[in-house]
């Protein structure tokens, strides 16, 4: 089937209005059953704190699957990886960009999916242009990959 991924702030995704959204469509749609997939940015804050948590498990009891998005690039606390909320690690573009020139950037992209395997999570590199890079990514445990390799950024209403 079809999955969807939704990108939704760090800020955003914890309000009680958009958990009250996610649960009243939930009633709806029953998510347990679609492949829906909330995006969470890294690059916006979100605190490691009871009410975070809560409200992230919240959307999880729904039947959604939480990914971080752009991760290694922002603020989101490392802590939230031990509640097995997230099932998802996009690893941002940024460290893809150094892959073919940075053994710095391997090593790391190599240790996030090392981490992830080890939690039972998988891995989406961003940014891939490249087969060579894709290669590479394949080699040291990335899952997935998303990039202009395989399709520029469409427009919706173009197919």
């Amino acid at each position: 089937g079809i999955k969807i991924s939704i990108n939704i702030t760090g800020t955003t995704v914890v309000t009680a209005d958009f958990i009250e959204l996610v649960e009243e469509m939930n009633k709806e749609y029953d998510f347990a059953h679609n492949n829906i997939c909330i995006e969470v940015t890294e690059k916006e804050d979100l605190p490691f704190n009871d009410d975070n948590l809560n409200a992230l498990r919240r959307i999880v009891d729904t039947g959604l699957v939480l990914a971080i998005d752009d991760f290694s690039m922002g603020q989101t606390s490392i802590n939230y990886l031990k509640y097995d909320l997230f099932s998802i690690i996009k690893i941002d573009g940024g460290l893809v960009k150094g892959l073919t020139t940075s053994s710095n950037c391997r090593e790391i992209i190599a240790s996030i999916s090392k981490l992830a395997e080890s939690l039972d999570m998988k891995v989406i590199a961003e940014f891939v242009q490249t087969e060579e890079e894709r290669e590479i990514l394949h080699n040291i445990g990335v899952d997935y990959f998303q990039g202009y390799l395989y399709s520029p950024a469409k427009p919706l209403n173009e197919k």
